[in-house]
């Protein structure tokens, strides 16, 4: 089975970063950064 994951387009570079949902599932609260560039990602807000 494959694993859930989230996509957040990083807004320093434009890359895409997957965010395994298990990660919050266990309660991590610790930064999300770009795969890329380093830059922390922003995982509450909702892109439009």
């Amino acid at each position: 089975m494959q694993e859930k994951v989230i996509v957040i387009s990083c807004p320093n570079c434009g890359k895409k970063t997957e965010i395994p949902l298990r990660v919050f599932y266990d309660g991590y609260e610790g930064p999300v950064c770009c795969s890329s560039c380093g830059e922390e990602l922003d995982v509450d807000s909702e892109e439009e």
